[in-house]
């Protein structure tokens, strides 16, 4: 009796066997990539080179984000607001900024506005002091919004310039009913209106605004002063 066995089944085993064990091309890529040919090259190119380029690009460009954002050119802060025992949620705080933006700012690229929020002198009030006085002393802060009850402080420091100087006498005439005296000159305006409008509520406290004396854009009150009392 014969035996016969499935012959088409052996040489499928010996020609997968083949390709297993078959030699693998040690060669470098650059030489193996000469050797092929029109769509082989592309297939290659995807296969063995494309994914490395896109992880290299990509590498490359966070590097360059990463350092521009560190050593790259500033925006310069037109106005830095001040605000002392903020009554303001932060929704609030960013309404403020977006608005004041839209007033000073022609280049967000090269220009911001800064609202500091962060002096809460009722319930952190020596590290929120220092943080004053210092920012003060270097010239960084431009206006401050304060409780009332701040004014006579920072007035007997010699903290606050005059607004005759700022905004002018006619202008002042018409801000009567807000202004602030001291020995005869106007050093605050009081804001309590406007603050509570966007509080949308009633402030148990009065809030007055006032510019930094030794502020570096002195120049720009006047229009911090337009957009409160627009």
């Amino acid at each position: 009796m014969k035996i016969t066995g499935d012959n088409n089944s052996e040489k499928t085993t010996l020609e997968d066997d083949a390709a297993i064990y078959a030699k693998r091309d040690e060669r470098p890529a650059s030489e193996r990539f000469k050797d092929l040919k029109g769509s082989e090259k592309w297939q290659f190119f995807k296969d063995y080179a494309l994914a490395k380029i896109i992880a290299g690009v990509a590498i490359l460009a966070l590097l360059i984000s990463l350092l521009y954002s560190m050593f790259g050119p500033k925006p310069e802060t037109l106005m830095y607001l001040a605000i002392i025992n903020n009554p303001f949620d932060l929704e609030r705080i960013d309404r403020i900024t977006a608005d004041l933006t839209e007033e000073f700012v022609t280049d967000p690229k090269k220009e911001e506005i800064r609202v500091d929020s962060d002096f809460y002198f009722a319930t952190n009030e020596y590290n929120a002091r220092m943080k004053f006085m210092t920012m003060t002393a270097g010239k960084t802060i431009d206006a401050v919004i304060f409780p009332a009850s701040e004014f006579s402080n920072y007035f007997e420091a010699e903290a606050f310039a005059p607004l005759e100087e700022l905004l002018g006498t006619d202008r002042l005439e018409g801000l009567e009913e807000y202004r602030v005296f001291n020995e005869g000159k106007t050093y605050a305006l009081d804001v309590t209106a406007y603050m509570n409008n966007l509080l949308g509520g009633e402030l148990p406290v009065k809030y007055y605004v006032a510019c930094i004396s030794n502020s570096k854009h002195r120049d720009l009150f006047e229009r911090l002063v337009n957009y409160i009392y627009e």
